[in-house]
């Protein structure tokens, strides 16, 4: 058995690119109809006269993933004081940058 040690940006990048699912764009059907007067809101799950269709937020296509750069990966990772709290510094700017 050979073990393959990857540098440690590479592995978070992997890592962290493969738990982000992809998500398949939906053609969305209203949730609901309302309309709004000065006086009061009208809403119903059925559509009515003059009443705007109300859709639950959009599902966001999958974004590409954005690496660190190797500045950045050392900035993240430097003077953490020990190998866990520089690995969770890392994780933090990764994510940080692909939000």
């Amino acid at each position: 058995m050979t073990n393959k040690f990857l540098p440690l940006g590479k592995y978070v990048s992997q890592r962290m690119a493969e738990n982000t699912a992809p998500v398949q764009p939906v053609k969305q059907e209203p949730v609901a109809w309302a309309k709004f007067t000065k006086d009061c809101i009208a809403v119903s799950d059925k559509p009515f006269e003059d009443a705007t269709p109300l859709y639950a937020a959009p599902v966001s296509a999958k974004r590409e993933w954005v690496d660190l750069t190797p500045i950045e990966l050392a900035e993240a990772f430097v003077d953490k004081g020990n190998a866990d709290a520089g690995i969770r510094a890392v994780i933090a700017a990764f994510k940080e940058k692909n939000n």
